[in-house]
């Protein structure tokens, strides 16, 4: 019983101290409830700002994966597209493949023209001038180094109206009347020839050679380029800068006079003769053409006046009074005058319709015929020394010549108001336009044509006539300044010694302006 007793209180003892225990770990945990409800709020919040940081992010991640797929379709189409291109890219090498070393010849059809022989043949000779013309480059081309199979191309062009117009000037009037024929006859003969009539505007087919020109010789699929412009050193400019360029070895002339204009016979290029394809001389008007490989000799050509059995003209024949020139005029007198064998070339220009001279017989009336005004008048002008007449377009608006004019016949203009049946001028039209138009060589210089000019010696014209004539002639430049030569007339010169436009001459820029010597477009 005292052990019993004994061990109580210790038992006692132990109660309490678990219960210490207990109630201490109930306590703590009471305080940590509360805590966690008084913090309820706050961790409620934090859910909340996770929860729409998620919705965000998914909303990130949702618009990502549409932009990937929409880049994913973008990059599969292009890749379609790549494949395609890849394609036709290489049926563009394929067909490039087919057309390298591809040959072209450009001709101007204004100067190199083909022979009478071969025009007056319709279209058989124009499908035989394509064969020779093949033939011929065939065979230059297969005695080079380097020689290979090539396409030929051969592009003509040339102003028709004024090719006939020549043609039936010099006498060729069955091989103008064929020339249509020749030209379908040249064009069947192959795909790749093509003569074209570019029209009668000025230079257009120096032009259409020019920008040929330049595409053509730097393509990498031209081979060689045949050029059949030789007749005309304006070319000159062209070649030069192709050759520049590093062009040099494509380039082969293909002349058609046998001589070639001096500045393209100095750039010393290759060239292709091929004969009896192209007429050899200039057409000159009076007479026919050689044939290809004749070099017929001169015949001299019959005066201009007859006058062995005419009298010395008294020394006031120019001043003839009105009454004399009705008496003369009435006489209905007209020679035909032949043109001297030093007319001027009219190959390769836009020659206008020829105008027909009337011929009427001298009456027999015992005595010899007096002269008309008109001869007497130019009879009496080319007394004083006079440099010969220069090539300038009678109507003044354009053209170039071989040498330089005095304006010293400025101050004395010839005229004719003497004359009382001459033509009347159209206040209400340019002079330029009338038909035909004044002759400017007549009125202001010598003209070299005579009776057989195309153009008028007798309108009766005034002051205001003469100024408009002599600014006219400016607009076409000095022969002696475009050659970078020194003109002896200075400024009583009756062309122009710069460009009517300079400085800003439109034309310059592009390389089509006529005035070309040096400082011609300076603002000086």
């Amino acid at each position: 019983m005292a052990d019993f007793l004994s061990v109580v209180p210790e038992v006692c003892s132990t109660y309490e101290s678990r219960q210490f225990v207990v109630d201490k770990h109930l306590t703590q945990i009471r305080n940590e409830f509360v805590s966690l409800y008084a913090r309820e709020t706050e961790y409620r919040q934090r859910v909340e700002e996770l929860t729409r940081d998620r919705d965000a992010f998914k909303v990130l991640y949702n618009s990502a994966e549409k932009s990937k797929e929409e880049m994913m379709s973008r990059l599969i189409a292009d890749k379609k597209q790549a494949e395609r291109e890849k394609v036709e890219l290489n049926n563009q090498i394929m067909t490039l493949r087919g057309l390298e070393n591809r040959v072209v010849c450009l001709i101007d059809g204004d100067g190199t023209i083909f022979a009478p022989s071969l025009l007056a043949q319709g279209r058989e000779g124009g499908r035989a001038a394509a064969r020779q013309l093949t033939e011929s480059i065939h065979k230059y081309l297969s005695e080079l180094n380097q020689f290979h199979e090539a396409q030929l191309w051969v592009y003509v062009f040339f102003n028709k109206s004024g090719l006939l117009g020549t043609l039936q000037r010099v006498g060729l009037r069955d091989e103008a009347q064929s020339f249509e024929e020749f030209m379908i006859g040249f064009n069947q003969a192959g795909e790749r020839f093509l003569m074209v009539d570019v029209g009668n505007a000025k230079e257009a087919a120096d032009a259409k050679i020019r920008v040929y020109l330049e595409d053509n010789i730097r393509m990498p699929q031209t081979w060689k380029l045949i050029f059949g412009g030789c007749h005309d050193n304006g070319y000159v400019t062209s070649l030069a800068s192709a050759m520049t360029a590093g062009f040099r070895e494509k380039l082969i002339l293909l002349p058609g006079y046998t001589e070639m204009a001096a500045g393209i016979e100095e750039l010393r290029l290759p060239a292709i003769k091929v004969p009896d394809l192209f007429m050899t001389d200039k057409m000159r008007c009076g007479r026919s053409p050689s044939p290809p490989g004749a070099n017929p000799a001169r015949s001299p050509s019959p005066p201009l006046n007859n006058t062995a059995n005419t009298p010395s003209e008294p020394p006031g024949l120019p001043s003839l009074n009105a009454a004399a020139a009705v008496f003369v005029s009435s006489l209905a007198v007209a020679t035909s005058v032949p043109l001297p064998e030093d007319t001027d070339d009219v190959a390769g220009t836009v020659a206008e319709p020829s105008k027909e001279i009337a011929t009427a017989e001298v009456p027999a009336i015992g005595r010899p015929p007096l002269p008309s005004y008109k001869s007497a008048l130019q009879s009496v002008q080319t007394f004083g020394s006079r440099p010969s007449t220069p090539d300038l377009d009678p109507v003044g608006s354009s053209g170039s010549s071989d040498s330089g004019l005095s304006s010293a016949s400025k101050a004395n203009p010839r005229r004719s108001s003497t004359l009382s049946a001459g033509r009347r001028v159209n206040s209400n039209i340019p002079l330029s336009k009338h038909d035909p138009p004044p002759c400017t060589l007549f009125y202001l210089a010598s003209c070299k044509y005579g009776a057989n000019c195309i153009y008028a010696h007798d309108y009766l014209l005034e002051d205001e006539h003469y100024a408009t004539m002599r600014q006219n002639a400016k607009k076409s430049p000095c022969p002696a300044v475009n050659r970078n030569e020194i003109c002896t007339f200075g400024d009583d010169c009756l062309y122009g010694h710069k460009c009517p436009m300079a400085p800003r001459c439109h034309f310059l820029k592009q390389g089509n302006c006529k005035f070309t010597g040096a400082g011609m477009h300076r603002d000086v």
